[in-house]
């Protein structure tokens, strides 16, 4: 089990930030670009079009190595990254969308965790993330192969 333990006004020590930086960058490097719970994300029962897809990917933030997660701060960039994961899962279609979900849960959990002020909360959002790199890893390569073969898109050179 990994503990992680906040500094007062100083987010996470170096190496557990660079541990979720580097599950969130690896997971985009190998292709993914991409917040609520999956379960929530369900609720949303209107299946989104290619079209409106290809548009929306372009907007979510490319996330190539630990540092693009930094600007101007970590809260920062992973909500912005997590509101365009939002639209993004509201843009997919059926095809991706539950694969989407998962990125959106995983993103979510990342901004519970650098953000809770509940300490159990925080706890299990880090414990969640740590155990979701493989769901991760298949819902990005997923929704990167799918974002080629639709939209032309290669994540990976945006």
């Amino acid at each position: 089990m990994i503990k992680f333990a906040r500094r007062p006004g100083q987010g996470w020590p170096p190496t557990v930030t660079s541990r979720i930086r580097a599950t969130v960058a690896s997971a985009t490097l190998a292709g993914a670009i991409l917040a609520l719970a999956a379960a929530a994300l369900v609720g949303c029962s209107s299946s989104g079009s290619p079209e409106t897809f290809c548009a929306q990917i372009r907007r979510v933030p490319l996330i190539t190595e630990a540092d693009d997660l930094t600007v101007p701060d970590t809260a920062t960039a992973t909500k912005a990254l997590l509101t365009e994961l939002r639209r993004l899962h509201r843009a997919a279609p059926d095809r991706v969308r539950g694969d989407v979900a998962v990125l959106v849960a995983v993103v979510q959990d990342i901004a519970v965790a650098l953000a809770e002020d509940d300490e159990a909360a925080a706890e299990a959002a880090k414990q969640r993330v740590a155990k979701s790199s493989d769901a991760w890893k298949a819902a990005s390569d997923n929704v990167v192969s799918y974002a080629s073969a639709t939209c032309g898109l290669d994540l990976g050179a945006r």
